[in-house]
């Protein structure tokens, strides 16, 4: 009794420190995780025709092309509004402007003077972050490579790690399998969704690049950060700054309901009902997670709440105590 206590509680410190070392790149980890998952049966089919790592070495040439390129082009076109935005304002003397009556007016100026000093304040913190983002894009690849690589040799560990016996360990994996499923299924679809609307609605409101568009919001829906407002807040905020005031304030209204409705909506019940859990599971294992990981968390959380269930279960828990 004493030694398997022993072995807990070195278990638990190790898992502490490497937590605490991990903590700040938990987001490109879970995205390196969960793209090799996505890309797992690709990596089979190219690995037996050639090998592991000529397989993880071309994948992962290959998603971070698509990377690189989607980041780049999505900074130019996001500079050159800015530039655009920046150079119109400057041109224009507020005091101009009428939107008839004086308290709409007014409200009209000194929401486009907050958002043009907003969007001047992003632009300063997101240069500021570029070494960090370079640094997690790093991790992010580097990630990726090896568990695409080593990914069975890590399950294999994991697998003879946990102390159950071989039937309970068989069920542990088959439920957690059924709810990551789940959750890249049901992010994958949400993240389709999100381009589609955003695609639509640029072409609803006259916006260009309604492809780019599409799958920055796609992105930006699927990867565990901050979701497609990212997209439509600044984007709205340069068409105010524009002139534009009708594309500005309906892309605005029109791309925060609907993404909002699909990414905090339909996301947790349909993941709720694809992993056949309680929606208050989901909800509270994506609250928590975010919590504890941030945006990551938002994956990582219900599949972690969900498996602890899954091993009570195994275990025979119960809340009665019998």
């Amino acid at each position: 009794m004493a030694t398997n206590l022993h072995k807990i509680i070195i278990v638990l410190i190790a898992l502490t420190v490497g937590f605490l070392l991990l903590r700040q790149f938990i987001g490109p980890l879970v995205l390196a995780g969960t793209l090799a998952y996505v890309l797992w049966p690709a990596h089979k089919s190219i690995s037996e025709k050639t090998s592991k790592n000529i397989s993880a070495y071309i994948l992962t040439a290959i998603v971070t092309v698509l990377v690189i390129s989607i980041v780049f082009v999505g900074a130019s076109v996001l500079l050159n509004q800015v530039a655009k935005s920046y150079i119109y304002v400057s041109k224009t003397s507020l005091d101009k402007l009428s939107f008839g009556d004086t308290a709409t007016t007014d409200a009209v100026k000194n929401g486009i003077r907050l958002v043009f000093s907003k969007a001047i304040s992003w632009l300063s913190d997101a240069l500021a972050a570029v070494p960090k983002i370079l640094l997690s894009l790093s991790i992010f690849i580097i990630s990726f490579f090896f568990m695409l690589r080593d990914g069975e040799v890590v399950a294999g560990w994991l697998r003879k790690s946990i102390p159950l016996s071989e039937e309970k360990k068989n069920a542990v994996f088959a439920d957690t399998t059924k709810y990551i499923n789940a959750f890249v299924t049901v992010w994958l679809l949400i993240g389709l969704l999100q381009a589609i609307v955003a695609a639509v609605g640029f072409y609803i409101f006259g916006i260009p690049y309604p492809l780019i568009g599409a799958v920055v919001a796609a992105a930006l829906s699927i990867l565990p950060i901050v979701g497609p407002g990212a997209m439509y807040m600044p984007l709205g905020g340069f068409l105010l700054l524009s002139g534009n005031i009708n594309a500005g304030f309906g892309i605005l209204v029109y791309g925060l309901v609907l993404g909002g409705i699909l990414d905090y909506i339909l996301r947790p019940y349909l993941a709720g009902q694809r992993a056949e859990a309680h929606p208050l599971i989901i909800m509270l294992g994506v609250l928590g997670g975010m919590a504890l990981l941030g945006a990551a968390g938002m994956i990582v959380g219900p599949i972690l709440l969900l498996a602890a269930i899954s091993v009570l279960k195994s275990t025979n828990f119960k809340f009665n105590g019998k």
